[in-house]
């Protein structure tokens, strides 16, 4: 401990600011914990979707953007 400081008892008044201050940090903390359990809880499925297989390629390994003018020499 320090020699700058003489611990003393809390005041009445002291106690009631640190319960304030916890209780308004506690409020915050339940309240953000709720409303993140609600939006997680409120999602809807968007169901088992089928993922499009990918366009098969032009013999001779181009994707068909010569054939349409858009590369090429």
């Amino acid at each position: 401990m320090s020699t700058l400081w003489i611990r003393r008892p809390p005041e009445r008044r002291e106690n009631a600011a640190a319960l304030l201050a916890a209780g308004i940090a506690a409020a915050g903390v339940g309240a953000l914990a709720f409303y993140l359990a609600r939006i997680l809880l409120a999602r809807d499925s968007l169901g088992h979707r089928e993922v499009p297989a990918p366009p098969e390629e032009a013999p001779g390994g181009e994707s068909g953007a010569a054939e349409a003018g858009m590369g090429g020499a």
